[in-house]
């Protein structure tokens, strides 16, 4: 799945993203979607490669619509960011 979740991820950010750790998904009490290891990287022409880093995303995903077919994020909680600005 870390392939589709990926692919997913790209195209709404536009950019490359990697995924180096574990993916998880919890149903109960509430869906959750938890990455580890997470790098976003940089625009092209960017002094920095690196645009953020994070330990871990948590997204709280929204129960009904996952019935329908539909993915929505409610809530993201982000361990241990770094974002690289310019």
């Amino acid at each position: 799945h870390k392939d589709k979740i990926l692919a997913y991820l790209q195209k709404h950010s536009e950019r490359k993203i990697r995924i180096e750790g574990d993916i998880g998904f919890k149903v109960l009490p509430n869906p959750y979607l938890i990455l580890n290891d997470v790098t976003i990287e940089n625009v092209e022409g960017a002094r920095q490669p690196e645009f953020l880093k994070l330990k871990t995303l948590e997204a709280k995903i929204r129960f009904k619509p996952l019935l329908e077919g539909r993915f929505e994020v409610e809530s993201v909680r982000l361990e241990e960011p770094q974002v690289y600005l310019e």
